[in-house]
This record gives C-alpha cells, structure tokens and sequence, in this order.
C-alpha cells in the first residue's frame, strides 16, 4: 500500500524507504523469500505506468541467476520472461555496464539523475570520489 506504487514516474525510492523490523522468528529463508516476491510485484505493478502494453520481461544483473526471483516474475507476469542470455545479451555485462557508466559520468561531474528520470528537481551528479 506504498504511495510510491501508485505515483506516476517520474519517481525513485532511497535505500532506507522500506524499513521494516525483523520478528525473532522471522529466518533467513523467510527473509529472502519475502525480498524476491516483493521484487516480482514491484515489477508487475510498475506496468500501469508504461505507455505501452509489455510483451516480454528480459531479466538482467544477478537476478538472471536468482532462480527463486525468476520464478516468482513467470508465476505473476502474463508476459514471458526471458533471461538476457535468451535473447544474445550478455546479462552479466548489462550490470556492470551501467555502473562503469554512471561512475565515468560521475567522474567527469556530469548528471546521472534527471526531472524526466527520477523527479529531481535538477539534475544531480552521482556520489562522491575518495581516492586512497
């Protein structure tokens, strides 16, 4: 029941948005378990804000390997879901790709964050570079 699910983009969520207590008696599978189905609906909700009907998922990252994720997304999505690998991507790579690009933009001061992107106000450059 989040406000963020129902927000029209343009949007972003913190690191620190869900915080939730643990139960003692909540395992580590519990714990996991409840983090994949929470990623597999966060993915079927966010479809109401496309312009466009999905015709298929393809996953990329470390969640192409998540088979828990995976089957979570194919039991709750009406489309097919496709690692990267199906379709001739390299999913590994995909990752690391953004990131290496989000980090050379960030190095030369350059935004990663837009008003059209994530609803900041101006565009942001990303973190801060400490070298040893």
């Amino acid at each position: 029941n989040h406000e963020y699910f129902t927000q029209n983009p343009p949007k972003s969520l913190d690191r620190n948005e869900f915080i939730v207590g643990l139960k003692e008696d909540f395992s580590l599978e519990d714990g996991a378990a409840t983090l994949g189905r929470f990623t597999a609906e966060t993915v079927r909700l966010s479809q109401m804000h496309f312009p466009r009907p999905v015709t298929r998922w393809i996953v990329c990252g470390g969640g192409q390997h998540n088979k828990f994720i995976l089957s979570q997304l194919r039991n709750n999505l009406d489309q097919p879901v496709l690692v990267a690998d199906d379709v001739g991507w390299h999913g590994d790579a995909i990752e690391a790709q953004a990131f290496a690009y989000l980090a050379i933009r960030s190095s030369l001061g350059l935004p990663i964050s837009f008003p059209n992107t994530t609803g900041v106000s101006t565009p942001l450059t990303g973190g801060v570079r400490h070298d040893p």
